[in-house]
């Protein structure tokens, strides 16, 4: 299993003009900006294909795409494009989603694809899912940018747990009656790595302090190999320990708690 994650995004960190083709007043494409994974840009309608193109200013390298909260149904095609030009006939870059990585375990609404490392100027999501019974496209998270994978070449041990999380509210009578108040799900991952090299443990604290702990999200991939590659938008849950336990290996503890989805927020 190849851990990977992306931690720097360029839609975020870079000089951009973002432009939608298509947006609702309340929820445009400005949303893909924040880190607001249930403020997503919606398009006007689903009638046909709408895109959302991302103007850098200047070439920018990447090698994958995240996208969050997405409503598009498995039988609609998504691609991410990318090109020297803001012409879209026969972009450089043409890389489908794999739908099916939808629903693999609902309410999962993810999508994340990796490609050929390539520099562009423009790069763009287009969404076809003609008769959306939403009556829209929603995009929540747009992650664009060079995944890091954990240092190959090392002899090392790795426990993994996943806790569905729920959190529910319950009330009872005095009667034992219960009332329950449900909350949406999320998963939260439980990591421990044992032995592994100095530069896989410069790699994590690399990704700490990028997250800054708690404070920012990030996407976690915890199997790239896999296809489709199951993906998350997450944050730190705590402290990331770290303990060398000889000269040259040190052993990491976190956890990763993935962003509820919650009820979709306009823009402010």
């Amino acid at each position: 299993m190849a851990n990977s994650w992306l931690h720097t995004n360029l839609i975020k960190t870079v000089q951009k003009t973002l432009v939608a083709d298509s947006q609702q007043t309340e929820y445009p494409s400005a949303n893909l900006q924040t880190d607001n994974y249930t403020q997503p840009w919606r398009t006007a309608d689903a009638a046909g294909a709408h895109n959302c193109v991302n103007d850098f200013g200047s070439a920018q390298t990447v090698d994958c795409c995240f996208l969050g909260n997405v409503n598009i149904r498995s039988s609609g095609t998504v691609s991410i494009q990318g090109n020297a030009t803001d012409a879209w006939g026969a972009p450089t870059v043409n890389q489908a989603f794999t739908m099916s990585g939808l629903g693999l375990d609902p309410p999962h609404r993810n999508l994340f694809v990796t490609f050929g490392s390539s520099s562009q100027r423009f790069w763009r999501i287009l969404i076809t899912d003609v008769s959306n019974p939403a009556g829209y496209y929603q995009v929540g998270e747009w992650f664009l940018g060079v995944r890091v994978s954990m240092a190959t070449g090392q002899d090392f041990q790795s426990e993994h747990e996943q806790t569905y999380q729920r959190n529910n509210v319950i009330h009872q009578t005095e009667w034992l009656q219960k009332y329950a108040y449900t909350r949406a799900d999320r998963r939260v991952f439980g990591y421990e790595w044992r032995a592994i090299t100095a530069a896989t443990r410069t790699q994590f604290r690399v990704l700490e302090r990028a997250a800054k702990g708690t404070a920012l999200p990030f996407v976690w991939i915890p199997d790239v190999t896999a296809s489709p590659a199951e993906s998350f938008f997450v944050r730190m849950a705590g402290d990331m320990r770290i303990t060398q336990v000889t000269p040259t290996h040190y052993n990491i503890q976190t956890s990763f708690e993935e962003e509820g989805f919650g009820k979709d927020v306009p823009a402010v």
